[in-house]
């Protein structure tokens, strides 16, 4: 840590630094045509992965088809307020989003 108390950066592509997190807390959930909701989360930013189908997510509110698209095999990083909810929706075909806590 350096003395601001953030994480210290590491070198990625072409020497730039970007911030390293730690995993944190894993919630699966399962979505479908239908919106699925995430409970709240404690952490800022969050890891999503879709193993093997795309879907929707959304904020706060239902999830739709042209909500924002997160493919599948993708780390996909979103940042949220402390009590958000995050709400998924299919694109076409079920699957699970693996929701991880960023420390």
């Amino acid at each position: 840590m350096s003395g601001n108390n953030r994480p210290e950066g590491v070198l990625g592509a072409k020497n730039k630094g970007y911030p390293a997190f730690k995993p944190g807390a894993v919630q699966k959930i399962a979505f479908t045509g239908t919106n699925s909701t995430a409970t709240a989360t404690n952490s800022t930013l969050l890891k999503l992965v879709s193993l093997s189908s795309a879907c929707h997510i959304n904020i706060g509110s239902t999830a739709t088809d042209s909500s924002d698209p997160v493919p599948p095999g993708v780390a996909y990083f979103i940042r949220v307020e402390t009590g958000d909810q995050l709400n998924v929706i299919s694109s076409g075909t079920d699957g699970n989003l693996f929701i991880t806590e960023m420390l």
